[in-house]
């Protein structure tokens, strides 16, 4: 039934005008973009190693929707034609993620780090899979095993996230 559900909303996406797609792409960046732009307290987050790990998480479905967005950019007749289209829209997300590490770079309060990136690249690769298992296979057990692999991978890559750069102080980019 879920699967079903998703397969008739993905048709509905494929429907997007690709410049309405565009701008949503655009506007989901600026959206990450600004909120990058933000301290943790002044966006009203205290310092915990359970608010780190929350924080962390929130990376996968922010580059998980990011991916969804531009799939529906780049689609043709489906959303993931092929793997060479899920290529693409990966590397386009994680560029974007790569580029928004960066701006944190010179955001007091924040810090740039290659395992962000990590937990960016597992969202992007969960809802980029379960598009694809829904276009392709439509079948209830494959989507049961992307999610069941996918979601305890973002979870992990968050944990990674959180601990460790705090275990190698010396090592600011991590």
């Amino acid at each position: 039934m879920l699967v079903e559900f998703l397969a008739s909303t993905l048709r509905g996406l494929r429907a997007t005008p690709r410049w309405l797609a565009i701008a949503i792409v655009l506007g989901w960046a600026t959206l990450i973009f600004e909120l990058s732009a933000q301290s943790p307290e002044h966006l009203g987050v205290t310092r915990s190693a359970g608010n780190a790990w929350a924080m962390n998480l929130c990376h996968a479905p922010e580059y998980g929707a990011a991916m969804l967005f531009v799939l529906m950019a780049l689609r043709g007749a489906l959303l993931v034609a092929d793997k060479r289209a899920f290529r693409l829209a990966l590397a386009l997300v994680l560029a974007f993620a790569v580029s928004d590490e960066i701006h944190q770079s010179f955001t007091p309060g924040r810090d740039p780090s290659v395992c962000d990136i990590l937990t960016d690249a597992c969202g992007a690769s969960l809802v980029g899979a379960c598009v694809a298992t829904i276009e392709h296979v439509r079948g209830g057990p494959a989507f049961a095993r992307v999610i069941a692999i996918g979601l305890p991978a973002c979870a992990i890559a968050a944990l990674i996230a959180t601990f460790l750069p705090a275990s190698f102080p010396g090592a600011p980019w991590l």
